[in-house]
This record gives C-alpha cells, structure tokens and sequence, in this order.
C-alpha cells in the first residue's frame, strides 16, 4: 500500500513497521516521517523512525528524534536506552552510560540499561561492577544469552573457569546455533587444563561456523599441548587457510624445527645403544630363554600400536589416580609412548636390561620389581609435582640399571661401566627435549627415577646376596 493513501497517523505508523521488518528502511523513513508530521506529538512514531535511522547507521538522526520523544515524554525509558545505543555507536561512551542511568532511574528492574551499564563497566574492566549490573539484569531477564555470554567471559578473565562454566552452559541450553559460546566454554576447559575438552568443543563451534578462524587456531594449540604434534599442525595450517598472516604460522614452524632436533638426537642415541647392547655377553643366544621379557616388550609393541602412541587415557596424573580414583594408570602409564623414535630407544634399553636381569637373577626376583618399580615410579612422579601426565616406562630402565649396576661391580667391571653409561642415556630426553623443561617436568622425572635407580641398586645387592648365600 502506498503510504500517500493513508490518511492518518497510525496507520502511517503501522505501514512503517511493516516496511522496517522487510527491511525496506527507505519506505520506513517516509511512513514515520508522515506520521511525525501529521501529529508532532506522536511519541511512538519518534522513536521508532530513530531506531530505524540506527538501522542505517544515521546515528545523530536517531539521537535527535529520540529527543523529540523524551520532550513528548521524558519518563519514555526505552527512548533512553536507543539513544544510549547511538552515543555506544558514536562511541561517545560517557552519554552512553548517562542515557541508561536515565532510564534506570525511571524503572530500576528494566533488564535493557542494567545490561548496557554492565557491558559498560566490563569494557572499562571494572569487573565487580559490571557483574553486579548484569546479575541485577538477569532478575529481569534471566534468559538474555548475552548477559549468560558476558558473565562467562569475565570469569575467565578473573580465571574462575568453573563459574563462567555455569554461565555459558546456561546460554547454551538457551542456544545451541552460538558458535561464539561454544569457543568460549572450549577456553574455559582449555584455562582448567582439560584439552580434550577443548577440542571437542571447538569441533562443535566450526560446524556452525566453518569459517572461525580462532576455533581452528585453539584445536591446534590444544593438541600442541597434548604433544600430538600432526595434528596440532593439521590445524595450524587450516587457520592459515581463513588467515595466512595468523600466529598459527610461527608455532608450526617451532613444531618443525622441534621435530627435526628430537628426530636427529634420537636418532643417534638408539644407534649408540644398538652399538654398545654387543657388550652384553652372548644377549641374543639368551633371549629365547628371557620370556618374561619378550612378553613384556610383545605387549608394549601391541598396545602402543592400538593407541597409536597418543592415548591419553592411560597417562598418569595427580588428578586421575587421587581425586577420580583411576589406580589402574599406575601401570597403564608404562604402555605409553611419545612417538615412535623414543619407544624404540626405551625397547632397545628395556631388553639389554631385561635379558640380562631374567638370565642372571630367577625369575621372581625379575618380576617382583618389574611390577613393583611401574606404580611405584608413577606415584613418586605425580607427588613429586603433581601438575603434570607422566607416560612411558623409562622408569622399570632405571630400576634395572640400578640392580644390574651392583652385580657388574661385584663381577663384571666392564658390565658396570658400560650400565653406568646407559643410565646417563636416559637423561637425553631431559637434555634434548625443550618441553621438559618448559612444562617444569625435569624435577619429578629426575628424582623419581634418582630414587628408582638407588632402590634398585639396593633390591640388586639383596638378590645378589640371596642368590650367593653360603
């Protein structure tokens, strides 16, 4: 309907509704404009027509004709809180925050100023503040996602991720189509450690928005943490897709160039250990007799090629062992491995020793301490420090190196020297692998396999005793 055929002003002002909802804001204008001018006094009309000029970005225009409707009626809340939104739009923040106290102070529960007051605060980072205004608004309104959204953020901010937990997830069950809020609870669990977490919810805000760059960026970072280096590239090269001036391309560059030294290091270590296992009288002729041996390294090849070398389940922690109650990790931890290069090198040490201890000891005093050293190393690791996973059985080389280093002083001095040697072999990976020392771990892992060597050492002495008793 044309708006020169409508003879009065509400029907003007119903027509320019229509319009602004088709979005046809031009058509709008002229409506409300009419009305305006056919009844000067009509409130209603003034304030829409400055909404719909804030529809096209005419922000002082809106400010004025939110003026013409608080002179008509200055107790007119929402007339207040839109021009608030212009001066937000003009970036004229102070006579943002002065048109909402206005409004405020006309109805103290109205939710749309208390939010904008604590959007206000949180952008000044005056964080009480704002959670004060934005819990006043959630009383109103307490199904406004963005005020749920807001106070998820600044919780992380103050790192309480467990409380901006509560919020998001609440926004959430409101709004599952948010890619925006799934990333935000992805960086929660990422800020609590949790990076499993992390992934499979930055998985869930990339199938709503493909195109999110950050999601991409924090699933690689998260399986950066996680050591699990391919695909932690995989999605540093996707966010370099979307973005190639983005971070991500420094840290998949420190990801190649710490592949190339921890390939290169390892490399020459297990080839110095496959050279120096010919110290070992007559090792491969007692290997068929070494059984127990041979099914404890069948069993690490099986399981480690099931889980790939990454299954993070079975990794030990302070967490998983005392506070979720998962005592099986104790033993578990020993069947996983880095990569590949560090299994061969800890298989290669584990059957010089093995053999060496199952043919010269019987085989209980083999296997009391094979089982005795795993939970035992594991334990002493995570209350040591208790903030990080600890993974492979280094720990069962040391013990044994400790037990064979007594017999080969009291019999073999060639056998000592070389074991004295291959227990400074281990300390490579502390040497040689940056993330060691970064995540702090060298403490907990030097100790505890100090303390392993020395009751090995001990348990050597006692079954050498035993075994040449008179």
């Amino acid at each position: 309907m044309s708006e020169s055929i409508l003879q009065n002003p509400e029907d003007l002002y119903s027509q320019g509704n229509k319009y602004r909802d088709q979005q046809k804001y031009k058509e709008a204008i002229k409506c409300f404009k009419k009305a305006v001018e056919m009844n000067p006094d009509y409130k209603e009309a003034w304030h829409t027509l400055g909404r719909t000029y804030g529809d096209v970005g005419k922000y002082d225009k809106q400010i004025e004709c939110q003026k013409n409707a608080l002179n008509i009626d200055p107790s007119m809340n929402r007339a207040w809180v839109n021009m608030g939104w212009a001066y937000e739009q003009l970036e004229d923040y102070e006579n943002w925050l002065k048109c909402n106290e206005k409004a405020l102070e006309i109805d103290s529960t109205y939710y749309a100023p208390l939010y904008n007051i604590g959007l206000y605060y949180k952008n000044k980072e005056n964080y009480p503040k704002a959670i004060e205004y934005f819990e006043k608004s959630l009383i109103s309104h307490p199904d406004y996602t963005s005020t749920l959204n807001h106070l998820g953020m600044i919780y992380i901010t103050l790192k309480n991720p467990k409380k901006c937990l509560e919020y998001l997830e609440k926004s959430l069950k409101l709004n599952r189509t948010n890619a925006w809020v799934w990333s935000n609870i992805a960086w929660a669990y990422a800020e609590e450690g949790d990076y499993k977490k992390t992934i499979e919810y930055e998985q869930k805000a990339v199938r709503i928005n493909p195109n999110r760059e950050l999601s991409w960026y924090r699933m690689g970072w998260a399986y950066h943490k996680l050591k699990d280096y391919k695909k932690a590239a995989k999605y540093y090269k996707k966010t370099l897709e979307i973005n190639p001036q983005h971070i991500a391309q420094t840290n998949l560059e420190r990801i190649k160039e710490y592949k190339k030294k921890v390939r290169w290091w390892k490399f020459e270590k297990v080839m110095e250990s496959f050279d120096e296992s010919k110290d070992f009288e007559n090792i491969w002729e007692n290997l068929k007799k070494a059984w127990l041996t041979d099914i404890f390294i069948i069993a690490q090849i099986i399981i480690s090629l099931i889980f790939l070398f990454n299954s993070q389940s079975w990794v030990v922690s302070n967490s998983s062992v005392f506070e979720d109650g998962e005592f099986y990790r104790l033993f578990t931890y020993s069947f996983v491995h880095g990569d590949i290069i560090e299994f061969i090198f800890l298989m290669v040490m584990f059957l010089n020793f093995g053999v060496a201890l199952e043919t010269r000891f019987q085989r209980w005093q083999y296997l009391l301490p094979l089982i005795f050293f795993i939970p035992l190393g594991g334990l002493l690791r995570i209350m040591i420090n208790p903030f990080f996973e600890y993974q492979g059985p280094a720990v069962i080389t040391w013990g044994f190196a400790g037990m064979l280093l007594y017999v080969g002083i009291k019999t073999n001095p060639r056998l000592a020297t070389f074991l004295l040697f291959l227990v400074i072999l281990p300390i490579y990976n502390l040497i040689f692998d940056p993330s060691v020392y970064i995540s702090g771990k060298i403490v907990p892992i030097l100790l505890s396999d100090f303390v392993i060597l020395l009751i090995g050492i001990n348990l050597g002495a006692l079954f050498y005793r035993f075994n040449n008793r008179k």
